[in-house]
């Protein structure tokens, strides 16, 4: 007959130790409680069981499961997890006897949680919650991830039908406090990959099981919604439309706690976190972006060359939008030239604001790092008389053949977002003014109601294809006090890029800022 060890990770859960090794003594063949230094009276509960203690520093739960699988003495053939807060009911320990012994031809089986929550089962909005928690010895691995770690067995996976129970007797207190610690891993994970290299990932698919499907809600939708409206989003999912009000006020409480104020409070931490360290990543995870329009290349200057007919038909065939931004941006110009100034137009495009600039200035200068883009411009500008104009191609980092500190404008339209070092890019667009020089630059409006839509679109769309290439998005104040902080006085600023319907309500309103896609800075060099 097959055999099975259970191992239970424990830290102070005096409290809980007692049911989960009391729900399965006598039945399992090993048991194992891993310890990760206990200073209550755990390792003395868990001796008075016949099971083994090993202790073990924590790191985090994927590393500690890992441990167990490496260097415990396992002789079953068969391994369950049990979380200490959890037990295991007869019938799901019935089940699982018959299933073994069956030599059945899967290596894991997932198995719902049924969680119970001040003494009552939370059955709508969170259950069924399947776990992968039985598998061969062997076969199984935990994905190295700080929090909602997951087992990846190999070969084939089935579930069970009988329910283990997750019921934790700490009490309220101690469950804000765990969370509160799960919250800033949560937080920190959202700024890169921690896996390790060699470890294996749980993969994201829409039809797969409930954790690869919930992974692939994660990757494709969650991480492009804005933080903190996605937490409310989801509360109302889970709580009105799962039906989790029918369930009471400890249905409330918990959907409450675990479904809004624990997913305010990670995305409340990854916010602070990125002003800390500057981030203005528009992305949360690398993986968000890595996931779609994988046809397109990877290099945005080959993009822009890739779309540059197009780009520039949208001018010629007048646009709204690109109607809208010419003359915002001619405005500007016409307010900051002069007979004998000097214009540099970085990231000039199809050449459209150069070739403007070049009527009311003395001396014009397009970079654009597309090749395409630059003989378009070399096109448009062989079919007019204007000879104070030159094009180069150039990657904005290496300005050759430009006057450093000559520039009475340099503008820069639709660039900085597409950049990965910001500061490092607008240190060389001030280096390039003179002094009282005029810098004009726009920017995507992070407080616009599109722009927040913009991600989720992307991640379930691939559309707008630009996406991919984002780098920053900011919302007007920021960019004022980034341009501030670089020797730059703020002259003005307007918002632009109407979206339809929307904005002229909102403009009526005098809430342009939540309708207009884009701003446009105009600065003065110290």
């Amino acid at each position: 007959m097959s055999s099975v060890a259970v191992v239970i990770l424990t830290y102070n859960e005096e409290l809980n130790l007692g049911q989960a090794l009391g729900s399965v003594t006598g039945w399992a063949d090993e048991i194992f409680v891993l310890d990760s230094y206990s200073s209550d009276s755990t390792v003395d509960i868990a001796q008075r069981f016949s099971c083994a203690v090993v202790k073990n520093h924590f790191e985090d739960y994927a590393k500690q499961r890992n441990f167990a699988l490496e260097k415990l003495p396992i002789q079953s053939e068969w391994v369950f997890f049990l979380d200490a807060d959890e037990w295991v009911p007869e019938e799901l320990k019935q089940e699982i006897s018959r299933l073994i012994s069956s030599s059945p031809s899967e290596n894991g089986f997932y198995i719902k949680r049924r969680l119970i929550w001040m003494k009552r089962w939370i059955r709508r909005g969170y259950y069924p919650t399947w776990i992968l928690r039985l598998f061969r010895r062997g076969a199984g691995r935990c994905e190295d991830r700080q929090v909602n770690e997951h087992m990846i067995v190999k070969g084939q996976v089935g579930f069970l039908e009988n329910d283990f129970m997750h019921e934790d007797r700490k009490g309220i207190t101690d469950w804000i406090s765990k969370h509160n610690s799960y919250s800033t891993r949560e937080a920190q994970e959202l700024f890169g990959d921690f896996h390790s290299a060699g470890y294996e990932e749980l993969p994201a698919r829409l039809f797969g099981t409930q954790p690869e499907r919930k992974r692939w809600i994660r990757q494709k939708l969650w991480l492009h919604l804005p933080p903190l409206f996605r937490a409310f989003c989801y509360f109302l999912f889970r709580f009105v439309i799962k039906g989790g009000f029918l369930d009471g006020k400890e249905a409330f409480i918990y959907h409450f706690l675990q479904g809004l104020w624990y997913t305010l409070l990670i995305d409340a931490k990854y916010l602070e976190l990125r002003e800390i360290k500057g981030d203005t990543r528009y992305q949360l995870m690398p993986e968000a972006k890595s996931q779609t329009c994988d046809s397109q290349p990877d290099d945005v200057g080959q993009w822009h060359s890739q779309m540059a007919a197009e780009f520039d038909s949208k001018y010629s065939n007048s646009r709204p939008s690109f109607i809208e931004r010419y003359n915002i941006w001619t405005r500007m110009i016409d307010d900051y030239s002069k007979s004998d100034g000097y214009v540099l137009d970085v990231g000039c495009g199809s050449g459209v604001l150069s070739l403007y600039a070049a009527t009311k200035n003395k001396n014009v200068v397009g970079v654009d790092v597309s090749e395409e883009m630059i003989r378009i411009c070399e096109r448009k500008k062989s079919e007019t008389d204007l000879a104070n104009i030159t094009f180069i191609k150039s990657d904005i980092h290496d300005l050759s053949g430009t006057k450093a500190g000559e520039a009475d404008i340099v503008l820069c339209s639709s660039v900085l977002e597409y950049m990965e070092d910001l500061h490092k890019t607008l240190d060389i667009l001030v280096s390039l003014l003179k002094r009282k020089g005029i810098l004009m630059v726009s920017m995507p409006n992070k407080s616009s109601i599109y722009r927040n839509l913009e991600p989720t679109a992307y991640g379930i769309t691939g559309l707008p294809k630009y996406y991919k290439y984002v780098r920053h998005v900011l919302s007007l104040e920021r960019t004022s006090e980034i341009l501030s902080n670089h020797g730059l006085t703020i002259v003005l600023s307007t918002y632009y890029g109407k979206t339809p319907l929307l904005s002229a309500l909102f403009r009526s309103l005098g809430l342009t800022r939540y309708s207009d896609n884009l701003f446009l800075v105009v600065a003065e060099k110290h």
